[in-house]
Formats: C-alpha cells, structure tokens, sequence
C-alpha cells in the first residue's frame, strides 16, 4: 500500500489454511488468530444443508436433493465426483434429452437479457 510518500507501508501477513484465507495483521495477537482460528473450523465443521423450512414452496424434493448433494462438504461424497453420469442421473435431471444436449438442440429456458439483445437486435 503506498502512503503518499517514497516508502511503502507494510501490508497484512496473509495465510491459507483449508483453501480459506486468513488475514493477520502484524498487531493481532496470538489469542485473536486462534479465535480467527477456531470460528473458521466452526463453520466448516457443519454441513451446509437446505433444510424442509428453507426450501421455496416451489422447488421439487428432487430440486433440493440435488442442490443438497452438489453442497456436500467432503468432496469424494459430493454429487459428480465418481463423474458427470452419477450428476445425469440424478431424478432432478431424469427428463433432460442428453443426446439432444449434446448436439446443442435443445433450447435454453432462460437467457439472460444481456444474451438475448445481442443475439435478436445485433447489440
């Protein structure tokens, strides 16, 4: 960071840890960092979940297990980490045409407007 002047001020020490990264500044003390410390092993420690109450009232079961298995915290239980067949399986995704995914025939149901000017009016 530079202060208006021909030196350059010190910039926090950074460090990751679990693919998160911390910042400690240089005047943190060591009970700080650990506390820093312990509330980052807090949240990762629980699983993050969609539970009934937080499901919209317009979401399929199938919807949400979906989501839900795409969320596992542990990667090798995550959905597609045994590959995309286990994902094209899934009940959510039971009516999809993979074949006619694959051949880019299928129309998309939703483009975002940004898309659609510039495909229609040549923006």
């Amino acid at each position: 960071m530079y202060d208006g002047k021909s030196n350059l001020k010190k910039l926090p020490y950074s460090k990751s840890s679990n693919n998160v990264k911390v910042i400690c500044k240089n005047n943190q003390s060591r009970a700080e960092r650990e506390k820093i410390k312990r509330v980052k092993e807090e949240i990762f420690a629980n699983q993050i979940r969609l539970k009934d109450q937080d499901i919209p009232k317009n979401w399929s079961k199938e919807a949400a297990d979906f989501i839900n298995k795409l969320l596992n915290r542990k990667s090798e239980n995550r959905l597609g980490a045994r590959g995309p067949e286990e994902v094209k399986s899934h009940p959510w995704l039971k009516n999809v045409n993979w074949d006619l995914m694959k051949k880019q025939k299928i129309k998309a149901p939703y483009l975002p407007g940004v898309i659609i000017r510039r495909i229609y009016l040549n923006q």
